[in-house]
């Protein structure tokens, strides 16, 4: 009970943002098995979702274990910008469409990701991540292990005519296509 009041807090955080375009550190941040989503969470159930906001997820946070029922299990990028660093994990989030873990829609500006990506399931394309586009797109400093789509993209899926750059240390293994 008392994680679902900070998850609350924390979605509240987020809302804010993105209404007021500013700048939200979320230091050791925990999302994690969170079902009673608030309603001020459009389009999707997302556990976190960007609409003209700028979001930073560090310091060993967590987003895990959370569904969505379209787009974007752990994160849905729709406008905005969003960095998460290396110590961020993103796991077990599933969605029911595209980005089992992230998803980052065409309407995106800046997002950089970093992290550990593990276990993440979309039941079309990109188990840990779906890119549709956007304007810069980072993967850097990150590790993918056991994401699953059922057609294509077991750790990462691109729409075509995107392109996004991989930075640093990048290691995959057992990333599942379809499945």
């Amino acid at each position: 009970e008392k994680l679902k009041e900070q998850n609350k807090e924390l979605i509240k955080r987020i809302a804010i943002c993105k209404n007021n375009n500013i700048m939200t550190e979320m230091p050791k941040a925990t999302f994690y098995q969170f079902v009673d989503v608030p309603k001020y969470i459009e389009y999707n159930d997302n556990i976190i979702q960007i609409n003209n906001g700028k979001v930073s997820v560090t310091n060993n946070s967590e987003i895990s274990y959370n569904t969505a029922t379209r787009n974007g299990g752990g994160v849905y990028i729709g406008n905005g910008d969003f960095i998460s660093d290396n110590s961020v994990i993103i796991s077990y989030n599933n969605a029911s469409i595209d980005g089992g873990g992230v998803f980052v829609k065409a309407e995106a500006d800046e997002v950089i990701l970093s992290g550990k990506f593990v276990g993440n399931t979309a039941k079309e394309e990109g188990g840990a991540i779906y890119v549709n586009h956007s304007q810069i797109t980072k993967v850097k400093e990150s590790k993918f292990y056991g994401n699953i789509a059922r057609t294509y993209g077991g750790a990462i899926y691109l729409e075509s005519n995107v392109s996004i750059s991989l930075e640093d240390s990048i290691n995959m293994s057992g990333n599942t296509p379809n499945s």
